[in-house]
């Protein structure tokens, strides 16, 4: 059997759906890092932090290849918010390797831990505390292969913040040689000694933002940017609004447009297809030069809030907890709302007013 695919505006013109909670000391988000109190991966490690939870294997994190170079991973995706930065910044420290010496590739799906959605707040408390352990972990396994391969105790040994191990008596080995005797394909432990705030080399520090050279300089930031071989692009030729469908698209002269390849149709679907993306959204402007007519309501707007709580709705219970009831001093209650934009509608708005996979690392050493 098919599910029935609900969108934003059907709910509005006709239904609702209202999900609540209780303020417990964990929500199910948290509890299995989804976010926003989605549903994330099966957790099969309770006693470690953040997305290791689901993901224990240190090889899905971080790997390092027989130059003492590192490749490391997050599910979480960059969006503008810094994280890449900030992910960077706690997993060298933990590794006490310059962050120049680190490949980090987020967000890919062939590659990266399933950290289920980069959102609410989760990315630091899910996948930062994830990759601190998960550096700690691997930082501990190198000094016990430096250990081993220099005939000494552990607690003699100490990392120096450049790839390399050093001995009290001056010895020294290099994350690439301590590597080539290890296998990182195994679970990491809960008490993996962490760096002491006290001795900081990268955490605490001014760092740069990394995400925002590409921005200055039209460089690859963002999804968009991808340029893959013989890509082409489209655009959806649509009514000026919802709730309308043009009556005579100009399809003829739109087709005639510099770099369309393609006009398609399937019943009302209109999309065209040219070799730039500039080509294409001129292209469908174009094509949008006709009358148009209503074909079904407005959307209700900044009566949003008021019409959903005036349709029949059902409960969903999203944790119980088992802490009690807590005392309470001061009571606040209030009624708060939005309008229904999406970003992208809510900045166009303001235009206008104004005018598993693991870590891969081809060759390297787990």
């Amino acid at each position: 059997m098919n599910a029935p695919v609900l969108d934003r505006r059907k709910v509005l013109s006709g239904g609702a759906l209202v999900v609540a909670f209780a303020m417990t000391s964990r929500l199910l988000g948290d509890a299995v890092g989804g976010g926003e109190g989605g549903a994330g991966p099966k957790v099969v490690r309770p006693d470690l932090d953040g997305s290791l939870k689901t993901d224990p294997w240190l090889d899905a994190w971080i790997r390092i290849d027989a130059e003492g170079q590192a490749t490391v991973c997050s599910g979480k995706a960059e969006l503008g918010q810094g994280i890449r930065t900030a992910l960077l910044q706690v997993v060298a420290e933990e590794l006490d390797m310059p962050p120049a010496a680190i490949t980090f590739i987020t967000a890919d799906t062939g590659r990266t831990p399933d950290e289920g959605l980069t959102a609410g707040s989760h990315s630091m408390q899910d996948s930062g505390t994830a990759l601190a352990n998960a550096g700690a972990n691997v930082r501990m396994l190198l000094i016990g292969a430096a250990a081993k391969r220099l005939g000494i105790p552990v607690r003699e040994l100490d990392t120096t913040g450049d790839g390399h191990i050093a001995a009290r008596d001056g010895r020294r080995v290099s994350y690439g040689e301590a590597a080539r005797a290890l296998s990182l394909h195994v679970e990491a432990v809960a008490d993996a000694p962490r760096r002491s705030p006290q001795s900081y080399r990268t955490m605490n520090r001014d760092f740069r933002r990394v995400d925002i050279p590409a921005k200055l300089t039209g460089g690859e930031a963002y999804v968009q940017d991808m340029r893959l071989p013989g890509m082409v692009h489209a655009r959806v030729v649509r009514g000026p609004s919802y709730g309308t469908r043009l009556t005579a698209p100009n399809i003829a002269a739109a087709r005639k447009m510099p770099g369309v390849l393609r006009i398609i149709q399937n019943g009302q679907f209109l999309a065209v297809v040219a070799r730039k993306e500039w080509q294409a959204i001129q292209a469908m402007r174009v094509a949008q030069t006709s009358d148009y007519v209503k074909t079904g309501p407005d959307l209700p707007g900044e009566q949003g809030p008021r019409r959903l709580q005036s349709l029949a709705s059902r409960e969903i219970i999203v944790e119980q907890s088992d802490d009690g009831p807590k005392a309470s001093t001061r009571t606040f209650k209030g009624s708060f709302s939005r309008p229904w934009l999406s970003t992208a509608e809510q900045k166009s708005a303001i235009r206008r007013r104004k005018t598993r996979p693991s870590c891969y690392m081809p060759g390297g050493v787990a």
